[in-house]
Parts: structure tokens; C-alpha cells; sequence
């Protein structure tokens, strides 16, 4: 299979020149497998993009949306999504199922007089929503894609991608939790605390995970990691590859390129095997 970033940042789309190396648009992954069928997880600004790009090439007619959940970063792009407008199209839609309301009412909820121009009934492409379950696989011919509840709000979804002998775990939006030892982290308690998540992990060949903060600006509580945390996850997970994703929007390419730097340190410390990369768009692994 091949993995495309379309949008790597976190929140809030961020353009500018400082944004340039790794991207300023919200999260968008394209997979095309082995078989040729096309998943999309997440519709953040970047699905924009990637629309013009199915319309313009020769793309499946029908394909599968996957939404890990419903904030605005990670379906802010969908109104602005053109394979949804065109009738040659069929879209499947995806997402963990929702406490009183569903995901159709969430999607097009967007595409209403009062937060956009035009209503919802111009979707002329055929729509179909589906809910899913944790742990339990989604199928794609020869491809699964499996769901495992993160440390975010009610309702969000990490997944395992496989085709072949090729894992990749997508997990976005996942605080990773430790305790603290005189300004460092407890290698011992983010073990125990994070341990199904890590054990979900092992053995993947990429895992591309949120790395919303450095170390000093981290945000107990809000559902996102730093990245020495989550160099020691990725340890723990014996993973081949860490991919940063999901960025601040305050940090410009000059920071994330620190970031960088300081978990490759951090790996480098733990004598790890785990190879990291920061992801920017137009990315393919």
C-alpha cells in the first residue's frame, strides 16, 4: 500500500511562509492499496486538495471515507470536498457511533445556510454512512483496517492498516499519560498507563502519532502528546518507524524542526531501533 499526508497540522489551518516545509493544513491521509482501492481518513483542510486531485485523475468512482472523530480540524474540509458534489461518485463514510446524534447529522450539519452557502441537498454524490466498532476489522478486499479507542474525547479512534505484511498505525489525537520524576518522565508508569495502546501498536512499521506540544508546553488533559513521550511510546511500542504528526498551530517549521531533533535525540538515549521522521505534506510512505 502507499500513504499521502495532505494535512499534518493540528486545530486550525495555518498558510503562511513559516508553515511552508511541513504543511499548515489540518489532518487528511490518502491510502491506496495494493488493490487499488482508495481510503481517505480524516476530511481536515487538507481533503480539499486531494479532491481536486481525484476529480482531475483517473480515481475509483467509489472509495471510503474514515473520520477518527468529529472536530472541526478533522471534517472542516468536507463542504469544500468535490468528489462529494459530483453524482459519478460514490463515498462511503465511516466514524465511531455517536451519543444523540449520528454521523450524517455532524457531516452535513456543516453545509447549512448558516455556516455555508449552499444546503446540504447539493451533495449529488451517493453517500453512504456506516458506524464502527472498536476492535473490530474493517474490510477491504485483501486490507483491514482495525479500530482501537485513544486518550481523547468520547468517541475517537486510532487505527491499524494492514495489506500484506505492512502495518501502519494511524493515532492521531492521543495524550499520552505518565507521571512525572523531577521534570522527567517515568518510563515504568507511561508502560503501564498507556499499555494497550502500546500493545496495539508493537511491531508496526510506521506508527504516525500526534505530536501536538514539546515537552515543555505540553497540556495535561487535553487529549494530546509531546514528543518525548511519545519517543518513549514508540520505544515501548518497538515500532520501525515514528512519524510526527498532527502539529501545533503556534509552531513554525524552525520548531518543529527542534522537535525533531530532540526525539531522534531522545531515541538515540533509550537505544532504540526506531527510526523518526516529521511528516509534511505531500508525503508518501
Amino acid at each position: 500500500m502507499r500513504l499521502k499526508f495532505w494535512g499534518t497540522r493540528g486545530s486550525i489551518p495555518v498558510p503562511g511562509k513559516t508553515t511552508i516545509k511541513y504543511g499548515g493544513n489540518t489532518p487528511c491521509i490518502q491510502i491506496i492499496f495494493n488493490s487499488g482501492e482508495v481510503i481517505i481518513i480524516d476530511a481536515g483542510s487538507g481533503i480539499r486538495e486531494l479532491g481536486k486531485e481525484i476529480i482531475k485523475n483517473e480515481y475509483p468512482k467509489e472509495f471510503s471515507l474514515i473520520i477518527t472523530h468529529t472536530h472541526w480540524d478533522h471534517i472542516q474540509g468536507i463542504p469544500f470536498f468535490l468528489p462529494l458534489f459530483d453524482p459519478k461518485f460514490s463515498v462511503n463514510i465511516l466514524s465511531a457511533k455517536k451519543e444523540n446524534s449520528n454521523i450524517s447529522n455532524i457531516i452535513e450539519g456543516q453545509i447549512n445556510q448558516y455556516f455555508f452557502p449552499i444546503s446540504s441537498s447539493h451533495l449529488e454524490a451517493k453517500i453512504t454512512y456506516k458506524e464502527i466498532e472498536e476492535l473490530i476489522p474493517v474490510k477491504f478486499n485483501k486490507s483491514s483496517i482495525t479500530p482501537v479507542s485513544v486518550n481523547h474525547s468520547k468517541g475517537t479512534f486510532g487505527f491499524k492498516i494492514i495489506e500484506d505484511n505492512k502495518t501502519i498505525i494511524y493515532m492521531t489525537d492521543n495524550e499520552i499519560e505518565y507521571d512525572a520524576l523531577n521534570g522527567h518522565i517515568d518510563i515504568e508508569t507511561l508502560r503501564i498507563q498507556n499499555n494497550s495502546l502500546i500493545e496495539f501498536c508493537k511491531g508496526a512499521d510506521y506508527l504516525i502519532h500526534d505530536c501536538m506540544y514539546n515537552f515543555n508546553d505540553h497540556k495535561k488533559g487535553w487529549g494530546h502528546s509531546n514528543h518525548i513521550a511519545l519517543a518513549v511510546f514508540a520505544h515501548l511500542a518497538e515500532v520501525n518507524n515514528l512519524i510526527l504528526f498532527h502539529y501545533n498551530p503556534d509552531y513554525n517549521d524552525t520548531i518543529i524542526d527542534e522537535i525533531l531533533s530532540d526525539t531522534i535525540h531522545k531515541l538515540n538515549q533509550l537505544n532504540s531501533s526506531v527510526t523518526c521522521e516529521a511528516s509534511f505534506e505531500g508525503m508518501i510512505l
